[in-house]
């Protein structure tokens, strides 16, 4: 039997101060390397996806970035209040710079005589609250104001357009409504209806028109009938083609008084312009006349509604389709003094209804006037204040007038602002 053996101590051999080597002493590089070299089918695999995702990445940024379109866009950032106020303050002290106004020329004044004297300003009607009939294309010179809405066809009062019966508070002829189809307690008094109606004539309307005429103006023969509680003062009687509703809507009626059988009085007192023999002309459809210093001077009515007789009349060409119309009647003569007061009353009125004009020239004798082609003189209108005539169309019912002309200025009561009122 041989002798057992002896184990062998590694240590005894190892070198002087070393410590022996241990598994776990191993390079870890090594290990990794070992691994790697094991498992190197997973290892590529698992690259080979990593590149694919990129590639396929790439590709899709590629593709769908620049087909993406921007949908929002956020605004500057807003400035704090501090900021804001600073800017606001620099851009109005910009625009003050720009839009300021050159520095007035200094004016050198003087008390010597001058060679020039120049005219005082006329006095201007006021706008406010001004009634106001309405007709299609036409502006008025000296009011200032364009027209719109509907003509002889459908022309509208009130709102923006030209006041055809007068203004709320200006200087002019007082202007009184007259309804005679209704009471002052608003029933009804029997005017215009059906059995008293021949043609285009209402036999009742016109009787109590004569008697109102005849009576002299006086305020006792329309009592009985309804009138509006705030007159208007007219510059000027020059009415074209409008609707029979204008009448009441100028004097803020139209929900009071039908379109028909109504009538307006004017009434004041004038100042003679100059001296000299003038006489009124004029028409309407359907009633006017002109009472002058107390006597029936004119009847320009469709229907004779006085006494008066006619004498002359012009033939104008005046577009009377769908009005009355025989020619403007030449008034009988009036000699004034220039500087004296007279007394004038104007009636104008429609029976029927539907349409209405009426327009009150004034000729004096001796003066030379452009004549039309059938050599009717052209002559102005009949004004108390200087207005110019409104710019109307011949197709809504105008003859021609000439600009300009004498201005008779009505004498107001002291201490009244309405005119002088009926007798």
């Amino acid at each position: 039997m041989g002798k057992p053996s002896t184990p062998v101590d590694e240590t005894a051999h190892a070198p002087k101060g070393e410590e022996p080597a241990s598994p776990e002493s191993k390079p870890s590089k090594g290990r990794f390397l070992s691994r790697l070299k094991d498992r190197r089918f997973l290892f590529i695999s698992v690259l080979v996806h990593v590149l694919f995702a990129m590639v396929a990445v790439y590709l899709v940024v590629q593709t769908i970035t620049p087909k993406r379109k921007l949908t929002f866009k956020g605004g500057p950032p807003s400035p704090n209040p501090s900021q804001r106020a600073m800017e606001h303050q620099v851009s109005m002290a910009k625009k003050q710079k720009t839009m300021s106004a050159p520095a007035p020329a200094k004016r050198i004044t003087t008390t010597a005589m001058s060679k020039v004297a120049l005219p005082e300003m006329p006095a201007m009607p006021t706008m406010d609250n001004s009634p106001m009939s309405k007709m299609a294309g036409m502006t008025p010179g000296g009011l200032g104001m364009t027209m719109g809405g509907g003509g002889a066809g459908g022309g509208a009062g009130g709102g923006g357009g030209v006041p055809f019966f007068g203004l709320r508070n200006a200087q002019g002829l007082a202007g009184t409504f007259i309804d005679f189809k209704q009471t002052p307690d608003r029933k009804p008094t029997g005017i215009g209806k059906d059995p008293g109606k021949v043609a285009y004539h209402d036999l009742p309307y016109e009787a109590a028109v004569k008697q109102f005429v005849s009576s002299g103006f006086q305020k006792t023969a329309i009592e009985r009938f309804f009138q509006g509680s705030s007159p208007i003062f007219a510059q000027q009687i020059f009415i074209p083609g409008i609707l029979a509703a204008d009448g009441p809507k100028a004097f803020n009626l139209e929900k009071e008084v039908q379109p028909s059988r109504w009538a307006v009085v004017y009434r004041g007192k004038v100042r003679a312009p100059e001296s000299g023999t003038f006489r009124f002309v004029g028409w309407a459809d359907d009633v006017l006349v002109v009472r002058f210093n107390r006597n029936v001077v004119l009847d320009g009515s469709f229907a004779n509604v006085s006494s008066w007789k006619r004498r002359k009349i012009y033939k104008y060409d005046f577009p009377h389709k769908g009005f009355a119309y025989d020619g403007f009647v030449e008034g009988d003569p009036v000699t004034v003094t220039k500087g004296q007061a007279y007394d004038i009353e104007i009636l104008i009125g429609e029976s029927p209804g539907g349409h209405f004009y009426a327009q009150l020239l004034m000729e004096k004798q001796g003066e030379n006037y452009q004549k039309d082609k059938a050599g009717n003189p052209i002559l102005p209108i009949f004004r108390v204040a200087d207005v110019q005539p409104p710019n109307v169309s011949k197709s809504l019912g105008s003859v021609p007038v000439a600009p300009g002309g004498p201005v008779w200025p009505v004498i107001q009561e002291t201490g009244s602002s309405l005119g002088l009122p009926l007798p």
